[in-house]
């Protein structure tokens, strides 16, 4: 394997893909799972960008580094600290916060007895290591008499146990997405690695509420009895200047991770996949409180928009008639139904007369057989951060399309609206449940990681990312960011791309529809698109 090939669909690579969505025929595994991207505006130039990228992500990151079966051995990802036979003194881990002045740098100190004397003896752990990207490193300092001066007795936790403790820190902890993608992998290592009298300490943030963290509500659905493992070192509004201490004492010894692979290894993904696959969680009921949780059904989601750009909610014959009028559809919800749904049926109507065959026909009777969850992720919520929300109208028309698709190709799956406000729980279950994702990139696309999987029945996803095209956008002015790279290649998933086209900034995004709509016929009916490109080994 030297790399990529990167292709315009053919026929024969179309017959490739076919094979693996159906059950009655051999399921085969490419070595390194495809990427398909969407896009018929095609360029001179745009297949090499694309190519080029992608190539040089594989070579520079992914392979011997990220690809599964590179992980390094225990005694390399977990280190002992440093002491003397006898044990009279305390181990010491101290977790300092970060800094983001120069890229994001996470700093620790463990060490054994006091600071000056393990200087001397050279009684403690020293490295600095790339948590996930580059960009991002996980330091462990020399300790400093100074430095522990200034955290006191009301910054430190005294521990005792009759095992030992394993230590494990890393970035963004008071984050959902970054909880699933740089940390979980790791505490599912160390779940699966470490004696059952082994305690873990973890560095968490306490929110302002009192209530339990996000590490906390996560470990709580996953493994109780792990929960039950952590002593916590809690900082107080944010990890980035905590300052606190952790002593141990007693004749337990202290080890602590020395993350020589990324925390978005495919090897740490399998196993918190393997980890996750026993959650004991229940089907979502959708139906109840469909609006308040952060996720509707479709049906839910059409009404919520409608009300939503009434003027008012009068029903008035004087407004009776419908129209548009500066992007409010003015009329009675059952009309405005009635237009988004023509709207699609007409604009999908063109693509279907061009294929030879029908989309009923070429989908997969595996998954018509099977009902799910189809989620489209907005982000249009309160929690949203570095923009990328996608153009209103323009997201109106795509969720409508996909209703559409669903209905005139026999797909019996449900279309769910998500925007990533729903708990924990519910989040997790709505996802368990999905066949298809679509949606921008962003925090709760990071949810794919519960999404259930097999080598011949792979759960599909669409994101939306950035492209040279796109430079205003966070993160853009580039394909670096999506998933396909932050779950080295997401391998459980058929993953398929959309690139954000002009005139998307920093605050609004919009894609071709065109293209769009080509990867919704080939996602859910089986049909070729003669635009897409192709990445495989």
């Amino acid at each position: 394997m030297v790399g990529y090939c990167f292709m315009a669909q053919t026929k024969a690579s179309n017959v490739r893909t076919r094979n693996q969505r159906t059950l009655n025929q051999e399921c085969i595994v490419p070595p390194v799972n495809p990427l398909t991207l969407h896009d018929r505006r095609r360029f001179e130039g745009k297949d090499e960008q694309f190519a080029g990228y992608h190539l040089g992500w594989y070579h520079k990151f992914y392979k011997d580094r990220l690809e599964p079966g590179s992980l390094p051995l225990e005694s390399e990802l977990v280190t002992t600290v440093p002491h003397d036979s006898d044990l009279n003194e305390p181990f010491n881990f101290v977790y300092w916060g970060y800094d983001r002045s120069d890229g994001t740098i996470c700093t620790a100190s463990a060490f054994y007895g006091n600071p000056q004397t393990a200087r001397q003896q050279h009684h403690y752990v020293e490295g600095q290591y790339a948590a996930a990207i580059p960009a991002i490193q996980l330091k462990f300092v020399a300790p400093s008499s100074e430095d522990l001066d200034r955290i006191g007795p009301s910054k430190t936790l005294e521990l005792s146990h009759q095992g030992d403790y394993v230590a494990y820190f890393s970035l963004f902890v008071d984050q959902y997405q970054h909880v699933l993608i740089d940390h979980l992998g790791y505490l599912a290592y160390l779940n699966k690695t470490q004696p059952p009298t082994t305690r873990f300490i973890l560095v968490d943030v306490i929110p302002e509420d009192g209530g339990p963290s996000i590490q906390q509500q996560l470990l709580e659905l996953i493994d109780p009895e792990f929960l039950n493992r952590v002593d916590w070192i809690k900082c107080t509004n944010s990890a980035s200047n905590c300052s606190r201490m952790v002593q141990i004492r007693g004749g337990s010894k202290l080890k602590v991770v020395t993350p020589k692979a990324s925390t978005r290894h495919a090897d740490l993904l399998r196993l918190a996949r393997e980890w996750i696959s026993s959650l004991p969680l229940t089907q979502p009921n959708i139906a109840d409180e469909p609006v308040r949780h952060g996720r509707m059904l479709y049906r839910d989601w059409v009404q919520n928009e409608f009300e939503l750009r009434m003027p008012g909610k009068n029903s008035n014959s004087n407004i009776r008639k419908a129209r548009r009028t500066q992007g409010q559809y003015i009329g009675s919800y059952q009309e405005w139904v009635d237009n988004e749904r023509e709207k699609s049926s007409l604009s999908a109507s063109n693509d279907y007369s061009k294929s030879s065959k029908s989309p009923r026909s070429q989908a997969s009777s595996d998954i018509l057989q099977h009902p799910g969850t189809i989620i489209f992720y907005t982000r249009k919520s309160s929690l949203v951060r570095n923009g990328r929300l996608m153009d209103e109208s323009q997201e109106h028309e795509m969720i409508a399309l996909i209703q559409h698709m669903l209905v005139r190709l026999g797909r019996t799956e449900r279309l769910v609206v998500f925007d990533g406000t729903a708990p924990m729980r519910e989040q997790i279950e709505l996802f368990r449940s999905a066949t298809v994702v679509i949606g921008p990139h962003g925090g709760g696309l990071a949810n794919m990681l519960f999404m259930p999987s097999s080598p011949c029945h792979k759960p599909k996803v669409l994101e939306f990312v950035t492209s040279l095209d796109t430079p205003e956008v966070h993160n853009g002015g580039s394909y670096a960011n999506n998933y396909y790279t932050i779950f080295s290649t997401c391998e459980w998933m058929e993953y398929h791309q959309l690139l954000f086209v002009p005139p998307s900034n920093s605050e609004t995004t919009f894609v071709d529809i065109a293209s769009f709509q080509d990867a919704l016929l080939d996602i859910f009916g089986g049909v070729k698109d003669e635009h897409a490109i192709v990445a495989a080994p």
